[in-house]
């Protein structure tokens, strides 16, 4: 869009040199910045329109970069010195910037996947516990609940029965 304005400028410019020169009249000067102050007018606008959310979100996007940003600890740090110890002068800025960009999204991967896991593991959680809350309720519903051996919990009878034939192996397993 900004190459396609230029470019209507440059012919409305030619136009008006050739329209000079017939006239006689002095050869316009042409400015290419006058395209780009007038797109940054267009910018400002829009934000004045917009509000502070363009500079908000960049707030945003600068504050998640510094999260992401990862100093290496001392062997990554060894490994990078004996690789960039070979590499000609000139070449070892560019290949530390590589490093630390190849770091950075390693470690932005891991987190992310981290995140996954971890909504993972909340979403299996919820299953258990809507699971065991419709057991329980299914069996409320039969009358089979009846008070727990241990920690005034609720438990059905069956569960109960278990736990005490459970007990009565055990103690007999120990001789009492």
């Amino acid at each position: 869009m900004q190459a396609d304005a230029l470019y209507q400028r440059i012919v409305a410019h030619e136009a008006a040199v050739e329209d000079a020169e017939a006239t006689g009249k002095s050869v316009p000067e042409f400015d290419p910045s006058a395209a780009i102050r007038a797109e940054q007018a267009k910018l400002a606008q829009r934000r004045r329109e917009t509000g502070p959310t363009i500079a908000i979100e960049q707030q945003q996007q600068q504050q998640q970069q510094q999260q992401l940003e990862v100093e290496p600890n001392d062997q990554v740090r060894a490994v990078w010195d004996k690789k960039l110890a070979d590499l000609p002068e000139e070449d070892r800025a560019v290949e530390e910037a590589a490093l630390r960009a190849d770091l950075q999204s390693r470690v932005a991967l891991a987190r992310a996947a981290e995140a996954i896991l971890e909504a993972g593991k909340k979403k299996k959680e919820e299953e258990r516990r809507r699971r065991e809350e419709a057991r329980r309720a299914d069996a409320e519903a039969r009358g089979e609940y009846a008070p727990a051996m241990t920690g005034g919990k609720t438990e059905t009878k069956t569960e109960t029965g278990n736990k005490m034939v459970w007990q009565q192996l055990m103690d007999r397993w120990r001789g009492q």
